[in-house]
């Protein structure tokens, strides 16, 4: 991971409320750190496939006044940090279930349902 996309994880996770250990952990795991990041249908910091990236570019860009690029590294950390928190981890299996908030505790699974 460069210091650069250190730097936005660490940036981005303090204005999520999420623990910033955590979040540079969770953007290892998915990528390695590599913006440019592909496997298979997934793509970029954290291997957003292609239905989270037309929610990207069609919902959540839009609405922070933006012009949606899923491989740009602040709107795919930002906007899978939103996703996380309002929804849990379930969109991210592998690596979000490490996820804490910046009091320690985890994240949950889901939150619309009810927790699993």
């Amino acid at each position: 991971m460069t210091p650069a996309i250190q730097a936005l994880v660490l940036a981005a996770a303090l204005s999520h409320n999420v623990d910033p250990g955590s979040a540079e952990f969770w953007v290892n795991c998915e990528s390695s750190g590599n913006a440019a990041a592909v496997n298979g249908p997934y793509v970029g910091l954290l291997q957003l496939g292609p239905a989270k990236r037309a929610d990207l570019v069609q919902r959540w860009a839009p609405q922070q006044g933006l012009v949606g690029y899923p491989l740009d590294p602040a709107q795919s950390v930002n906007y899978s940090l939103d996703l996380v928190v309002s929804q849990g981890w379930h969109d991210f299996p592998t690596c979000g279930r490490w996820l804490r908030r910046a009091d320690g505790t985890p994240l949950p699974r889901m939150t619309e349902g009810g927790f699993k």
